[in-house]
């Protein structure tokens, strides 16, 4: 299918360590798809790790607050690859200090391990670090050890505080390369009224 000009101006083409490529583009303010989408994707294992607790379903009220971005306060980024929404990353800044960043990753099962989630880190902090946000902090469930891996090299030293793992570390801002970095900035800047849906050459 052919990309249109809409998409390449709504859409950032990047490259997964596994070689598949990723389109990532912002979450529309109030669509609950792709969250939607997302969530079907993950097994119930990987919903317990992503919301740290059993979560057979996703609720109306959740999905609305998921969907809830204004890309100031609350930035996602939403990933497809092969057509098929495959992840979604965000970070919400903390009303007293802005330039602290809480952080969530979600990649659907069928594309995780395959560098997804480190490409989705790798975006958020280079729009955070061009936002003013300074740290990151995460909450890691400790048995979740693809989490833990990929979190390890940016997070500092992550302890266990009440059966979870957390840290806090300088944003990430160089994971990629300028070009990218400033098309993903220039995507959140550019608040999109509606999602688009990744495209193949």
């Amino acid at each position: 299918m052919a990309v249109t000009q809409l998409e390449r101006t709504t859409q950032v083409s990047l490259t997964t360590r596994a070689g598949d490529t990723a389109w990532v583009s912002a979450l529309a303010p109030g669509d609950q798809q792709p969250v939607r989408e997302v969530f079907e994707g993950l097994s119930d294992r990987s919903r317990y790790f992503r919301f740290l607790a059993s979560t057979p379903r996703l609720s109306g009220t959740a999905a609305r607050h998921l969907a809830d971005v204004d890309h100031q306060r609350h930035v996602a980024l939403v990933a497809t690859v092969d057509g098929r929404t495959a992840g979604i990353g965000r970070y919400v800044r903390y009303a007293g200090n802005p330039r602290e960043a809480d952080i969530a990753i979600a990649v659907v099962d069928a594309q995780q391990r395959r560098g997804l989630g480190r490409l989705l880190l790798a975006a958020l902090g280079a729009v955070a670090s061009r936002s003013g946000v300074e740290t990151f902090t995460y909450l890691v469930h400790p048995q979740n050890d693809a989490c833990v891996a990929l979190l390890r090299p940016v997070a500092g030293l992550l302890t266990l505080s009440d059966g979870e793992l957390v840290g806090s570390g300088p944003v990430p801002a160089r994971l990629l390369p300028e070009e990218a970095a400033s098309q993903l900035v220039g995507l959140v800047r550019v608040t999109p009224t509606r999602w688009c849906r990744g495209a193949s050459t």
